[in-house]
Parts: C-alpha cells; sequence; structure tokens
C-alpha cells in the first residue's frame, strides 16, 4: 500500500503553494527525486480557518473547522498530517484527537531543534495567539535558550502579517516593515530568528544576515519528507 500524508494547509491562504515548494525541494535534497513517479502521494486541502489576528478569534468556530479539515484526511487513510500553520498548533490538542491515532508532526517541536548550539538569543516573529500560547517559549528555553521579548517586534510583526494577507509578498510596505524586522534584529544583536508563522516564510531570500534564522514552514517540510522516507522503509 502506498504510503500517503495529508498537508492541511490554506492558513494563510497564500502560504500554500510555497509550502508545497517547499515539499518538492525536500525530496529532491533529502531523497534526490527526479522524476514524477519518485514524489510522494500527498493529500493537500485549502482550509482558510477564521483566525481574528486583530482581535479576538471565536475558538469554538476554529476549533469545529480545523477538526473538519483533520478529519477530511482522516477518511482518505493518510499516514500522517502535517499543518502549515503556527497559530493551528495553539489547537494541536483538539487536531490531535480528531486525527483518531494519525500522527501529527508538531511544527515547534521539528522547528526547535534546528538552532545551533551559539544561537543563545533568539527572538520569534509570530502571531500574538502563537506568542500568547508560549509553546515556543517554553521549548526553546528547555534547550537552553534566552527568548527575546519586544512590543515593537510584536506590534510590527502583526502589522508585517496582516499586509502580508491583504497585499502580497511583493508589496512595497510589506518589503519596508520586513526591512524594519531585519534592522530591529541587527539592532539588538539577536543570534537567530525564529519565522513561527508561515505566512513572512515566503519573504526569506538568500541573503546574507548577520544571524541565523530558523523558518518554522520549512524546517516542518523537510520534517514531513523525513517521516515520509520512515514510513517507506517500515
Amino acid at each position: 500500500m502506498a504510503v500517503t500524508f495529508g498537508v492541511l494547509a490554506g492558513m494563510g491562504v497564500l502560504t500554500t503553494a510555497p509550502f508545497v515548494d517547499m515539499l518538492i525541494s525536500s525530496c529532491q535534497k533529502l531523497y534526490g527525486a527526479k522524476h514524477d513517479k519518485d514524489y510522494p502521494e500527498m493529500h493537500i486541502i485549502s482550509l482558510p480557518a477564521p483566525f481574528n489576528l486583530e482581535g479576538k478569534s471565536n475558538d469554538d468556530l476554529v476549533i469545529e473547522t480545523l477538526v473538519r479539515g483533520i478529519k477530511n484526511l482522516v477518511k482518505v487513510e493518510v499516514n500522517f498530517i502535517v499543518v502549515p500553520c503556527n497559530t493551528a498548533h495553539c489547537y494541536y490538542k483538539e487536531m490531535k484527537e480528531a486525527a483518531n491515532g494519525i500522527p501529527i508532526l508538531h511544527i515547534a517541536d521539528v522547528s526547535v531543534m534546528n538552532f545551533k548550539k551559539d544561537n543563545k538569543n533568539v527572538a520569534i516573529l509570530a502571531t500574538e495567539y502563537t506568542l500568547n500560547a508560549g509553546f515556543y517559549q517554553q521549548k526553546l528555553i528547555q534547550s537552553g535558550k534566552n527568548v527575546i521579548e519586544s512590543k515593537f517586534l510584536r506590534e510590527t510583526t502583526t502589522e508585517l502579517i496582516l499586509t502580508i494577507k491583504s497585499r502580497g509578498f511583493e508589496d512595497i510596505v510589506v518589503k519596508k516593515l520586513w526591512e524594519k524586522i531585519i534592522s530591529w534584529a541587527i539592532e539588538f544583536k539577536v543570534d537567530a530568528l525564529l519565522i513561527g508563522c508561515t505566512d513572512i516564510s515566503p519573504l526569506i531570500k538568500n541573503e546574507k544576515y548577520p544571524f541565523d534564522i530558523v523558518d518554522t514552514a520549512k524546517s516542518l517540510a523537510n520534517a514531513a519528507i523525513l517521516e515520509y522516507i520512515k514510513f517507506k522503509k517500515n
């Protein structure tokens, strides 16, 4: 029986295609995929969730939406599931229960392990929901990191995410907000940035920064393909 996995995406809607590109790149890098037949069977759902980044979300409605998406992937009997949205992981418990025993890779678990030993001071770019949930701070502190908190960073990151959602990645305002965040990171001498929102991930270019960047979307894509390889061997 073929090994398949599910991708519950669409949060935000602009992030689905870039994440699929990351999965394809990981296949090429991790096991040398070349031809169409070399790539995994993926069941991808683009499911926009009713998160309210400017106020309080209706938790019941968010959970209902996420659970529906997970159950649709369960129906097609995938071997495991990935959810390329950090804010959705605030509801990981509910998604895990809906998965009925099918593993869901936790985006924070597979991302925090990618920091270098000398990445002592880490700043997190994420939604208020993700930051307030605290799972990244907890995992980073447990791994010996110092989390740099900043009101400016929170507010600018929120503005950046909302602008991306309404204007896209190439908008001039988006680029200026990203430059502000980079300048802040340089000024405060952070060792690494954690990109804890997949809306921001496509802004990372092949540029040289004076700090490391751990991208949660890329981390999850790599982890998904490693999990796929593991299932194929069993």
